[in-house]
C-alpha cells in the first residue's frame, strides 16, 4: 500500500512539472464500453434494443460518466461495390442523440476492419499484408468520418481495436494511412491511435507519434490478467475457480491439482502473488512516455470478469483509476453489462462500478 502511495505521489508531481498536454478532447475522462451491441453480438442480435437503448444513456449520464465508447464491426459496414453501407449505423446514429441529449461524449471504436482480427488464433488477419485490404480500410474510415462530419467534437473515433499486427512498425503504417485518410474529410476531430498486440502498454514505445495535437492514444490494460480473466470460457483460465485469484493476494495450487500444469506453463510456478504495486509498476513507464512526449492517453480498455470475489475486483479497479488520475489519463471501463458489467441484471451497481466510484 505505501509504495502504491509514493508510486502515485511521483506521478502527480512529475505531470504537474510536465510539459503541457494538449487539452483538445481531454474532457473525455470517465467512460464505459458498450460492449456486444454493433460489435461481438451474438447471431442475430445486432444492435438490438436489450443491448443499449435511451434509458441506458441516462443511467450512465446519472452515474457519473461522462462519455461512452461504443464497439461497431468495420467488416459488416461495406457492401461489395466498397460502399458504406449507412443502414447498418443506424442504431449509432440514434445512439448518438440518446447520448446528446444527456451529455455523453461518444467514442466510436472500430473494433474490426476487414482482414482484422485480434483472437490468439486469429484465422482472418490479412489487413497486414494484403494493399487492397487496407485501402479498403482507409475508404471505410473516409467514408465513416464523411457520414459524421457535422457532428460536434464530442463525437471522437478511435481507428482500430486491439490490433495484432506482426510487427510494431506494421500498424504505425496503417494508423497514419487511416488519419491522414479521415483527415481529408475533417480536419480537427480527435482521432485515437494505438499501441500494437491488444494495445498494451509494453509496445508503447514503438508508436510513431503524430504532429497533430488532436491524435491521442488509446491503450489497454487487463494486467495481471490471471486475475482479471480467472475462470473465463474463451482463455485458458477457464478451469481457475471463479474467486480463485485475488487482489492483493494472489493464487498457490497444489501440485496435484489440475491446474498445477498450466500454471507451470503460463507462470513457471504453483504460487503468484499479486499487489497493488504491480500494476503501479505497470503504469509507470507509460506515465513516463506520455510526459515525455506531451500527448494525451486515454485507457479505452479495462476490467475484471466477474468471476472475481467483490472486494477483490474494487481493490483492482480503484488502484487503476487512481493511477489513471495521477497520469492524468481519460479511462473507459470495459463494460456497460456484459461479462465485465458496471450494472448488475438487477440494474444496480456491481462491484465494478464501486471500484471506480467509491464516492457515490
Amino acid at each position: 500500500m505505501k509504495l502504491l502511495s509514493s508510486v502515485l505521489t511521483i506521478l502527480s508531481i512529475a505531470v504537474c512539472a510536465g510539459p503541457t498536454v494538449a487539452t483538445a478532447g481531454s474532457d473525455f475522462k470517465k467512460g464505459v464500453n458498450i460492449s456486444h451491441w454493433l460489435a461481438q453480438h451474438a447471431p442475430g442480435h445486432y444492435a438490438t434494443a436489450e443491448r443499449f437503448e435511451a434509458e441506458d444513456a441516462a443511467w450512465i449520464a446519472d452515474h457519473g460518466f461522462d462519455h461512452v465508447r461504443i464497439p461497431v464491426d468495420g467488416r459488416i459496414l461495406m457492401s461489395i461495390e466498397g460502399k458504406l453501407i449507412t443502414e447498418l449505423l443506424q442504431p449509432l446514429d440514434q445512439a448518438l442523440e440518446w447520448c446528446r441529449a444527456h451529455d455523453l461524449g461518444v467514442i466510436l471504436d472500430m473494433h474490426y476492419l476487414p482482414g482484422n482480427e485480434f483472437l490468439n488464433d486469429a484465422a482472418d488477419n490479412a489487413l497486414w499484408s494484403d494493399p487492397d485490404l487496407r485501402a479498403a480500410a482507409a475508404s471505410l474510415w473516409t467514408q465513416v468520418a464523411t457520414h459524421y462530419r457535422d457532428v460536434g467534437p464530442w463525437l471522437r473515433y478511435e481507428i482500430l481495436n486491439e490490433a495484432v499486427a506482426p510487427e510494431n512498425e506494421d500498424l504505425n503504417i496503417l494508423n497514419q494511412l487511416i488519419v491522414d485518410a479521415i483527415r481529408t474529410v475533417d480536419a480537427t476531430r480527435v482521432l485515437y491511435v494505438s499501441s500494437n498486440r491488444w494495445g498494451q502498454f509494453q509496445t508503447v514505445p514503438d508508436l510513431r507519434l503524430f504532429d497533430d495535437p488532436n491524435v491521442h492514444y488509446a491503450l489497454h490494460t487487463y494486467e495481471p490478467f490471471l486475475f482479471t480473466h480467472q475462470n473465463t470460457s474463451w482463455t485458458p483460465l477457464k478451469d481457475i475457480p471463479a474467486g480463485a485469484v485475488t487482489f492483493p493476494g494472489g493464487i498457490e495450487v497444489a501440485s496435484d491439482s489440475p491446474l498445477a500444469a498450466q500454471m507451470m506453463k503460463e507462470h513457471h510456478t504453483l504460487a503468484v502473488t499479486l499487489e497493488r504495486a504491480d500494476v503501479a509498476a505497470h503504469y509507470a513507464p507509460v506515465a513516463a512516455w506520455a510526459r515525455e512526449h506531451g500527448v494525451n492517453v486515454v485507457i479505452t480498455e479495462f476490467g475484471v470478469y466477474r468471476a472475481a470475489d467483490p472486494e477483490s475486483t474494487v481493490n483492482w479497479i480503484r488502484a487503476n483509476v487512481e493511477l489513471c488520475e495521477a497520469a492524468g489519463f481519460g479511462w473507459s471501463v470495459w463494460d456497460y453489462q456484459g461479462g465485465f458489467a458496471i450494472r448488475g441484471p438487477d440494474g444496480e451497481p456491481t462491484a465494478v462500478y464501486r471500484g471506480l466510484f467509491p464516492e457515490r
